[in-house]
């Protein structure tokens, strides 16, 4: 051997035992061990344990809970664990209070607002959103329509928005979320309401209605038929139905003919149940002669069989025209 091999191997030796003293000194972390020019690096390995911290931020009030195996703890500050072994499993998760909501997760892996599941593989710090709920309330529009009809009317609310009257088909109003609200509805002279159609509202009564979305209401009004007149509508009536018996004659004490049949009906006692009136303006439930065409005298004391005798009864059509003219005062017209 060469004296340059020589001194080429006791340099090997030199430097292999200076990596080796240096090794036993410094631990058996990472180290660059040089020899002939040559280079080895070895990696650092973590293996715990690791540090997790959780921290709040934000306007907002919360608790957090941590969930680590069976185990779940509730933290209302922060959540600070530096003995969390290589590889532990932990949920995190956010629970606002009844004025906060959660805003979401930041860092050690975490975003959005579901739960978060961390695997401890080094130390980690969290960071937990909550923010205050908005104080100003959601606003909805109540939007009233009149329907397709022909008749008239007004729509009021309660608390006050915008009245729908005359000729407004349509009218908006925004009320604040939670508003409870009355509509009523009027009709003009010569019409009726109909009823109430689209959110909760149904019937002719006043429309109650809490407000939790956008609502669309409808109120329909109709034209009144033209009031019945005696000679034009009721008498016709009485004459084709009511012969032989009381046209052109006096059963029972009651002449239906024309001209006198008015005289004999108006606010004359009945002769089966003297206690009411053949007719009283107004008032078709106390008028004995509607209870005869309907067959319902039994129910109020009255007598006898249904009116017209041997014949059938009154046209549902005929009824209604008579209980009209009676609503209207009975007129003599």
């Amino acid at each position: 051997m060469t004296l340059s091999g020589i001194a080429s191997v006791s340099g090997f030796k030199q430097g292999l035992m200076m990596a080796i003293f240096l090794t036993v000194l410094f631990g058996c972390g990472g180290s660059e061990i040089t020899s002939g020019g040559t280079t080895a690096t070895s990696t650092p390995v973590a293996t715990g344990p690791f540090t997790l911290t959780v921290q709040k931020d934000g306007t907002g009030a919360g608790s957090l809970q941590v969930g680590i195996g069976n185990i779940t703890t509730t933290v209302n500050g922060t959540y600070n664990n530096s003995a969390l072994a290589k590889g532990t499993q932990v949920t995190l998760t956010a629970v606002p209070d009844g004025s906060s909501d959660f805003a979401g997760w930041n860092g050690g892996g975490c975003s959005g607002t579901a739960s978060c599941s961390i695997t401890m593989d080094s130390n980690k710090n969290v960071v937990a959103t909550f923010n205050g709920k908005s104080t100003t309330p959601q606003m909805f529009a109540l939007t009233i329509n009149k329907g397709i009809s022909t008749g008239t009317g007004t729509v009021t609310s309660s608390p006050p928005g915008r009245s729908c009257t005359g000729s407004c088909t349509a009218t908006s109003t925004s009320y604040a979320q939670g508003t409870e609200v009355t509509l009523t509805a009027i009709a003009d002279s010569g019409s009726s309401f109909s009823g109430w159609g689209g959110g909760s509202c149904s019937g002719t009564g006043n429309c109650l209605l809490t407000i939790t979305a956008t609502t669309t209401i409808t109120a329909t009004f109709s034209v009144n038929p033209p009031t019945p007149t005696f000679a034009g509508h009721v008498q016709p009536i009485f004459t084709a139905n009511c012969a032989p018996c009381h046209v052109g004659s006096t059963s029972g004490g009651l002449s239906l003919s024309v001209g006198a049949s008015y005289s004999n009906l108006v606010n004359v006692p009945s002769q089966a149940l003297p206690s009411m009136n053949r007719i009283k303006p107004n008032d078709p439930q106390n008028s004995y002669l509607l209870h005869k065409i309907k067959g319902t005298q039994g129910t109020i004391g009255g007598s006898g069989s249904q009116m017209p005798l041997n014949r059938s009864p009154l046209l549902a059509t005929d009824i209604k025209t008579i209980e009209d003219w009676v609503n209207a005062g009975a007129p003599n017209n």
